[in-house]
């Protein structure tokens, strides 16, 4: 799965943080590139396949993040890319998150899944404030690798991964066999 952070400024000049997550491995990417000789029966198929797939993974992601208030604020912005043959959905954005301090999900995306270090600012004991009044989260998840692990998104969609792969390659292979067969 690969995870993209994206910020964007609006006309309003609002700033928006989301991010996506989708599928990011060269032998798919290949599979997917396939659909562009393929007709739209196929092409539905899979858009299905994938759509299936994708809100079984948000599924999964709001049931974990939703232990916390802030982390079921956060699982509230799941949306789902449904035009995308493979699986994949985004979260975050611009709209409030309804929370103490009327925080943006994008604000809270990062700190709900990685924590922040625990200082004091602004008059707060154990959490770091944003500067436009949103609050951090006073403990960081597990150290993994370069980063962190994370508390609900990472470690749910990396114990999904092979399963997700599997169903889709399983898919793949099901909508390519009936589209061979309408040729």
């Amino acid at each position: 799965m690969a995870v993209s952070n994206r910020s964007k400024t609006s006309k309003s000049g609002q700033k928006r943080n989301t991010v996506s997550i989708s599928v990011d491995d060269a032998d798919l990417r290949k599979l997917l590139y396939a659909f562009k000789d393929m007709d739209d029966i196929a092409k539905n198929d899979m858009k299905k396949i994938a759509r299936d797939l994708s809100i079984q993974a948000a599924n999964q992601v709001e049931r974990m993040a939703s232990r916390t208030r802030q982390g079921a604020a956060v699982a509230r912005s799941i949306k789902l890319n449904p035009g995308d043959k493979a699986p994949s959905f985004s979260l975050g954005g611009n709209s409030d998150a309804s929370v103490r301090g009327g925080a943006k999900f994008g604000e809270l995306l990062f700190g709900v899944e990685f924590g922040a270090s625990g200082t004091k600012l602004n008059g707060q004991r154990g959490a770091l404030y944003f500067s436009n009044g949103g609050r951090r989260f006073p403990n960081r998840s597990p150290k993994e690798g370069n980063g962190n692990a994370g508390y609900f998104i990472f470690p749910t969609l990396k114990r999904m991964q092979p399963e997700i792969t599997r169903a889709w390659l399983e898919g793949y292979a099901m909508m390519r066999k009936a589209w061979k067969g309408r040729n």
